[in-house]
């Protein structure tokens, strides 16, 4: 399982300490609603050599970045997808395994 971050806009660790260090999306990202461009970050990002069919991905916001990765996942044919959302109360990340998105006809 890959673990890696959608947007590398805050320090971010696994729930065992260990840094995430690899990000689909830099800091800043000028236009928040290129949908299209969006898209093709992220296919080319996860067509990279060394990527798994299992991905941890870690979000914080910006749900255009997220939705366009969650569809180039499908188009790559990633085949196991957890979204990690931090909670601030516990400072944990919580899994949402949205897998079934990825096999599911549009």
């Amino acid at each position: 399982m890959k673990h890696i971050g959608l947007c590398n806009r805050h320090e971010m660790y696994q729930n065992n300490g260990t840094p995430i260090t690899g990000f689909i999306f830099p800091k800043d990202v000028a236009e928040p609603l290129n949908f299209k461009h969006h898209y093709g970050v992220a296919f080319d990002y996860l067509l990279r050599p060394g990527h798994a069919n299992e991905i941890t991905l870690y979000v914080t916001g910006l749900t255009p970045l997220l939705t366009a990765t969650l569809l180039a996942a499908k188009a790559v044919g990633i085949e196991t997808l957890k979204v990690m959302h931090f909670n601030r109360d516990t400072e944990k990340w919580v899994a949402q395994d949205v897998s079934a998105l990825l096999t599911t006809k549009l």
